[in-house]
């Protein structure tokens, strides 16, 4: 592999793109460009294939979107009868804000038709959407494989492959169905593979797909955003219910809530409903209606909380986000950075606090030798000024709130850099 080390471009003026391209840009505010768009855009515009590595919410849809669309204007009308563009992501709403982005820079390019092809939704109208020969797909593994089985799509025609997010991909055991893909697109194309981290099987994949690409990084990509205030606080299996509780009463503001599993989301959601919290779940049994539902009323403030597996630690790209609590801890160390990456978005600051009974003890212990042992530096506990909900009654059956004014006394894990129990 090769590295890239020219220098970065400073805005997108410099890279005289088409006119409808610009102004789209123009439009939506996109006057000087990220870090990773900075060094992804130029070599992906000449043609190479390309790994970039850098933390979600960088810019990295821009960085593959920008010169994907050039090159499909400068192209001109197509006879292939399926799409010339494919970006594959591990999400549904991932996929969704792909398109969301991809919409806005095709505004005004009508002829450059996008269609999303995801699970949860209908497969015949799918099926009509690709009949009308899109030049960009945008589709998670699962259900694109539906469609190669059923030869509802040909990927014969694929000039562009985009593997967004590839490391969460392979997590999510995605590899089968991303090598049945790899089969059945040319294998003379351009293959632009973006992850926020890079461990052997991305390498492995790397060598595999791409030809002679450029390779660009961008920051720390195992380590969490700096404006993030990271803390933790310690609960017992009985207690970790009414310490989530205390959390968020003292907390102001938006708040996502990470659990290990579906069933464990669903019950803390309800857990909060009972008093009267407004609050939306989404994990992988839940329709595509139902998710959807849920984060756009999060989105629109509608629900202050969202409770959520890790289906919601990439892609989710909601710059209101003020606090997150890891309920659970990962499974995997590297997506604690992804899960907290959700606060301080676009440079605003963030706070993250995980809950750690004894038996996350281990786990921690890895997280903090990722990230260089530098997160707990503060307690997780009622801030000096707080501004909590209103208490409710509780609901029948359910545990009394603690609230922030709870006397009960809690050990902290991390009151300074490198103390408390670590692994």
């Amino acid at each position: 592999m090769t590295e890239q080390n020219a220098a970065p471009m400073q805005t997108f003026e410099t890279l005289k793109l088409p006119a409808p391209l610009a102004k789209a840009l123009d439009s939506m505010g996109f006057l000087t460009p990220t870090p990773i768009q900075a060094q992804a855009i130029p070599p992906a515009l000449e043609g190479r294939d390309l790994i970039a590595c850098a933390q979600t919410g960088t810019g990295k849809t821009g960085a593959f979107g920008i010169p994907m669309v050039t090159s499909l204007i400068e192209a001109g009308p197509s006879n292939s009868p399926g799409p010339r563009a494919l970006i594959l992501v591990p999400t549904r709403e991932l996929a969704q804000q792909v398109t969301d982005v991809l919409g806005a820079l095709t505004r005004y390019t009508p002829q450059i038709k996008t269609v999303l092809v995801i699970g949860g939704t209908s497969m015949h109208q799918q099926v009509r959407a690709l009949r009308g020969r899109p030049q960009i797909v945008i589709a998670t593994p699962g259900r694109l494989c539906d469609h190669l089985q059923q030869r509802s799509i040909s990927l014969q025609g694929v000039q562009t492959l985009v593997l967004d997010e590839a490391d969460r991909m392979l997590d999510m055991g995605f590899a089968p169905q991303l090598n049945q893909i790899l089969r059945q697109v040319p294998k003379t194309r351009q293959t632009l593979l973006f992850s926020a981290t890079l461990p052997p099987e991305i390498e492995r994949l790397a060598v595999e797909m791409l030809r002679n690409p450029a390779r660009v990084a961008i920051g720390a990509v195992s380590k969490p955003v700096e404006k993030i205030q990271q803390s933790t606080v310690e609960a017992s299996g009985k207690t970790k219910n009414e310490v989530l509780l205390d959390l968020v009463n003292a907390r102001p503001g938006s708040i996502i809530i990470f659990a290990r599993t579906k069933h464990r989301t669903d019950r803390v959601a309800k857990y909060l409903g009972q008093y009267s919290l407004p609050v939306a779940r989404i994990h992988g049994d839940r329709t595509q209606g139902q998710r959807t539902r849920a984060m756009d009323g999060f989105r629109s403030g509608e629900f202050r909380i969202l409770v959520a597996t890790d289906i919601a630690a990439r892609g989710l790209d909601i710059s209101h986000i003020a606090h997150v609590i890891n309920y659970d801890l990962p499974q995997v160390p590297e997506d604690y950075v992804h899960r907290i990456g959700r606060t301080a978005r676009a440079g605003a600051e963030g706070e993250a606090v995980s809950i750690l009974t004894p038996e996350d003890k281990e786990m921690w212990g890895r997280i903090q030798k990722l990230i260089g042992g530098k997160s707990g530096s503060k307690s997780a506990g009622p801030r000096a000024n707080p501004q909590p909900q209103p208490q409710r009654p509780a609901a029948p059956g359910a545990a009394r709130p603690a609230g922030p004014g709870n006397p009960r006394r809690r050990r902290r894990w991390g009151s300074r850099p490198g103390s408390g129990p670590r692994a």
